[in-house]
């Protein structure tokens, strides 16, 4: 039964990654392809307030913990968050200077064939395995830090705390 569990619990997370960054790049593919610079920005810096956010609060979390187990797993996910914001940054980076060099060459989507588009756009191949990966690494310290906060209560028991 508790391997059950884990394995259901496993399963939600991988799920939830997969649909999270199939929607996330779905739509950074669509400004890519358009050459649009503005949504990128509101669609991608809102995140990475999130991951320095985590990563704040579980160093802040570790620190205030005895030490022990539970004090190191809260320092681990905060150094994973940490490391998926800078990775998430780097590949805010490089997007934003390949999208400074296209508008240096002055090269835009109104004179451009099809076929040319899609060969531009396998330029950003590079940064999004750095936004991939960060959020891998950003879905797997949630995982870490949920494994020992989602717990099964008998609402008897939550009844009893309550008193």
């Amino acid at each position: 039964m508790r391997k059950n569990r884990k394995t259901i619990f496993r399963a939600f997370f991988y799920t939830l990654y997969l649909f999270g960054c199939s929607a996330f790049f779905i739509t950074l593919f669509k400004y890519l392809l358009e050459l649009k610079i503005e949504p990128l920005a509101a669609l991608c810096l809102p995140f990475l307030v999130v991951l320095f956010g985590f990563s704040s609060l579980f160093y802040n979390r570790g620190r205030a913990l005895p030490a022990g187990p539970d004090q190191r797993r809260s320092l681990y996910i905060a150094e994973l968050t940490m490391q998926s914001a800078i990775f998430y940054l780097l590949g805010i980076g490089i997007t934003a200077i390949i999208f400074y060099f296209l508008w240096i060459f002055q090269i835009d989507n109104a004179g451009i064939s099809k076929p040319a588009r899609n060969a531009i756009s396998l330029i950003f191949f590079f940064p999004a395995a750095f936004l991939l990966f960060s959020f891998f690494s950003f879905f797997f310290s949630v995982r870490l830090i949920a494994h020992k906060a989602i717990k099964h209560y008998k609402p008897i028991k939550i009844l009893r705390s309550l008193k």
